[in-house]
């Protein structure tokens, strides 16, 4: 019985090891006026998907995270506006059939898009 629960345990962690995340190319939209001086910290996140598990990671914590996934045709798949503060924000797209999509992510005045 010992051995049966050592290798169930064991497969549980082999799995686990398998999963990997897969970084999407975040490009920033520049719509500001390059006159206008502005003297905040920039944000720059990241964003990596593992299936249909997306993750959006930022060196400073987040208050409202716009989020919308676009098809090829792009139709919008899923929208959410996350108000949280986090550094870390993990959401799961549950039937999202294989395909080409663009993620959008509006963090305040700044907007980001990426292709998985």
């Amino acid at each position: 019985m010992k051995r049966i629960l050592f290798i169930f345990i064991s497969f549980l962690f082999y799995m686990d090891g398998m999963a990997q995340e897969t970084q999407i190319q975040l490009y920033k939209e520049n719509v500001d006026d390059w006159v206008k001086d502005d003297r905040s910290l920039p944000i720059m996140p990241t964003a990596t998907h593992d299936g249909n598990i997306i993750s959006i990671y930022s060196d400073m914590p987040i208050e409202k995270l716009e989020i919308a996934i676009k098809d090829t045709y792009k139709n919008i798949i899923h929208s959410a506006i996350i108000i949280g503060y986090s550094k870390c924000h993990t959401f799961e797209l549950p039937r999202l059939p294989k395909g080409k999509y663009t993620i959008e992510l509006t963090i305040g005045e700044e907007s980001f898009y990426g292709h998985f």
